[in-house]
């Protein structure tokens, strides 16, 4: 059986990336709004509930509860010159935010991004170098959102 060449891409970008060192963690709070994720780097970010209801996220540094704790991952393959963003997402609910990308005169782009369905994972490729992603307006996803790529 022959891969299709995407599918031999993405698992020699995954093999590339697992054996660099991430770069320095952003100092931006999680309550401010937007978290910043740097080329190389993984994340946890940590839903909040209060009671049944979404109040939030918080980035924390280990999981201490795997099934509430989101993992990025923004993988950097031929030298830095294609990144991809794996997201995680154990909740039982669907989820949605924001990406803007820095470009390396700190000006932000906005681009799409896929809503992550309950229990799934998604990627976000782009063939050129991004330094930093910057991840806002995290919330639970609509019906409407979960079914397309919109900032």
């Amino acid at each position: 059986m022959r891969l299709p060449s995407i599918a031999i891409f993405s698992l020699a970008l995954l093999c590339s990336c697992a054996a660099k060192p991430p770069f320095k963690t952003d100092s931006t709070p999680a309550d401010s709004g937007q978290i910043s994720i740097f080329g190389g780097e993984q994340i946890y970010l940590q839903a909040i509930f209060q009671g049944n209801k979404f109040v939030g996220i918080k980035k924390v540094d280990t999981v201490s509860d795997p099934s509430v704790t989101l993992t990025f991952r923004f993988l950097q393959g031929n030298g830095g010159k294609n990144m991809l963003l794996s997201v995680t997402n154990p909740l039982s609910h669907s989820v949605k935010y924001h990406l803007d990308m820095v470009d390396f005169s700190g000006i932000l782009h906005k681009t799409s991004s896929c809503p992550v369905m309950a229990g799934r994972s998604v990627g976000e490729y782009w063939p050129h170098s991004i330094p930093e992603i910057r991840i806002s307006n995290f919330h639970l996803a609509t019906t409407e959102e979960e079914k397309i790529c919109i900032y």
